[in-house]
C-alpha cells in the first residue's frame, strides 16, 4: 500500500510562508507566478518518473496492479481519470521503450520542453494532447510536428480554452472534406474590425477574431504588454492601457 506522507509542520521548507501580509503587491504577484512555474516543473519531473515506472513494469512487481495508472491512482489517491491522464502525459512527453528494449523518442518533445521550463500548465498539456492525438489519419508526421509547435507557442500566452479552439481549427484545415464542424465559427471564422473616427482625430472601435488569429495577435502583443514597475513599484496602467 502506497500513500503520500502526511504533512507535518516540521516539514515546512519555507520559513516565510506565514508572512505574506508583509509582502508588497508586486512581491505577492511574483510569489503566485513563481509557485506556478515551480508546480509546472515539478509536474514535468513527476511525469518523467511515471514514464520510468512504466518502462520498468514496476506495477507488476509491487502488488500486481492492472497497469501503471492503477498504481499511480493508489499512490496519490487520485480519481481513475486523473491517474490515466498523468500516464498518458508521461507516455507522450518522455522516451518510451519498445518490446525489443530500444528507446523511442518522445512524441511531443516541444510540449515536454515547455512544461519542463514551467512555461505551460498540465491543462495546456492535456488540451494539446487531445488535439494532436485526434488529428485525421491523413495528417503527416510533419503536419503533426507543425501543429504541436503552433499549439505550444499559443499555450505560452493563451488560456487552455483558446488553445483548444486553435486545435479544432487546425484539425478542420487538415481535414476539410471531413465532417462539418458543429461550431459555425470554425466553418466561417469570425474576423471583424469596426473603426470610428472621433472629433479630436483619434479613433476607437471593436474587433472580433477567430481562435487562430486571436492566438497570433496575443503572441505578438504579449512580449510588449508585460507590467513595467513605476514610481510606486508597480505598473498602474490597466491591461487595456498596456496593450494600447
Amino acid at each position: 500500500m502506497y500513500s503520500i506522507q502526511r504533512y507535518d509542520e516540521s516539514m515546512a521548507a519555507d520559513p516565510t510562508s506565514d508572512s505574506m501580509s508583509s509582502l508588497g503587491d508586486a512581491e505577492l504577484l511574483d510569489v503566485v507566478c513563481d509557485e506556478a512555474v515551480r508546480h509546472r516543473r515539478s509536474y514535468s519531473r513527476q511525469l518523467q518518473a511515471i514514464a520510468e515506472i512504466d518502462a520498468r513494469g514496476i506495477c507488476n512487481e509491487h502488488g500486481h496492479y492492472v497497469g501503471t495508472a492503477a498504481l499511480i491512482r493508489e499512490m496519490l489517491n487520485l480519481d481513475p481519470h486523473e491517474a490515466r491522464r498523468m500516464v498518458a502525459h508521461a507516455e507522450l512527453l518522455n522516451e518510451t521503450v519498445s518490446p525489443s528494449g530500444a528507446r523511442i523518442e518522445a512524441k511531443l518533445p516541444v510540449v515536454a520542453e515547455a512544461l519542463a521550463e514551467g512555461a505551460i500548465s498540465p491543462e495546456h498539456v492535456e488540451v494539446i494532447r487531445k488535439a494532436i492525438t485526434t488529428l485525421p489519419d491523413t495528417a503527416s508526421l510533419e503536419d503533426r510536428a507543425v501543429a504541436e509547435k503552433i499549439l505550444c507557442e499559443a499555450a505560452v500566452s493563451c488560456e487552455p480554452r483558446i488553445v483548444r479552439r486553435l486545435g479544432q481549427e487546425i484539425h478542420h484545415r487538415l481535414n476539410p472534406d471531413g465532417d462539418k464542424p458543429k461550431d459555425t465559427t470554425l466553418r466561417d471564422p469570425l474576423r471583424r474590425l469596426n473603426i470610428r473616427e472621433r472629433k479630436d482625430g483619434g479613433v476607437s472601435g471593436t474587433f472580433d477574431l477567430d481562435a487562430e488569429s486571436g492566438a497570433l495577435l496575443t503572441n505578438l502583443l504579449s512580449p510588449l504588454t508585460a507590467p513595467t514597475p513605476g514610481p510606486n513599484g508597480w505598473d498602474e496602467r490597466s491591461p487595456s492601457e498596456r496593450r494600447g
